[in-house]
């Protein structure tokens, strides 16, 4: 996996941010550059936007953990866009953060709150996400299974 300092406008492909204001978090490369605990509400925002809105162009490849030896492979990119900011993150951020105890940066988690609080995320917590990107991108979406604590979105009000 490369390794991206967290909150760098460096990203791993740069051909799909042509124009946007982007800054990479979770590329970790084989250290870990800050470790802590993460809400269990994060990192099922996290899967969420994993599981219904991966960004993988099919050129991206496939990736390992260079921190373990896990046999899973990642691949592809999470975006969480707020106040003009792409926050770009390797899929491998779960595994980066349940395994390695990763701690995001600050910033990022008080913006990945902000966006899921927003309008922009009603369709998710609804739970038509799904199939609102399959109308938007004409083609089927494959349906991931996605293991979280609850569907606590739900009840925000």
């Amino acid at each position: 996996m490369v390794e991206i300092p967290d909150l760098s406008d460096q990203v791993y492909a740069p051909d799909l941010h042509e124009g946007v204001k982007v800054c990479s978090v979770g590329w970790l490369g084989n250290t870990v550059p800050s470790r802590g605990s993460v809400s269990i509400e994060v990192i099922d925002i996290l899967k969420h936007l994993d599981a219904f809105h991966h960004v993988d162009d099919g050129d991206l490849g496939m990736h390992s953990c260079a921190l373990c030896d896990s046999d899973k492979k990642f691949h592809g990119e999470i975006w969480v866009e707020v106040d003009g900011i792409r926050y770009v993150l390797p899929s491998a951020i779960i595994h980066y953060i349940q395994e390695h105890h990763y701690k995001p940066p600050d910033v990022f988690i008080n913006d990945l709150k902000k966006y899921w609080e927003s309008e922009a995320c009603d369709s998710c917590k609804n739970g038509t996400c799904s199939e609102i990107d399959q109308e938007k991108s004409g083609r089927p979406r494959l349906e991931k299974k996605v293991e979280i604590s609850k569907k606590w979105w739900k009840f925000w009000g």
